[in-house]
């Protein structure tokens, strides 16, 4: 399971043993709950904007993910 607060990295390979400094890693950060409530007032005045300005709230969802790194 994931927890709030730690962060992830995978990685995908076509090779039993790939060469782990060619090979790009991923990785992300699942906010803690603290974390999350201190940036719930930016997304809720970015949200607010977005839609004044006629996007869709899964639009929203995806830019505040793509440009803010906050998907939720």
């Amino acid at each position: 399971m994931l927890k709030p607060g730690n962060r992830y990295e995978w990685t995908v390979t076509e090779t039993k043993y790939p060469n782990l400094k060619k090979t790009p890693f991923y990785n992300f950060e699942l906010l803690s709950e603290e974390e999350f409530k201190s940036k719930e007032n930016d997304i809720k005045s970015i949200t607010s904007s977005l839609k004044d300005l006629g996007y869709k709230p899964l639009e929203i969802r995806e830019i505040i993910c793509q440009d803010y790194k906050v998907c939720y």
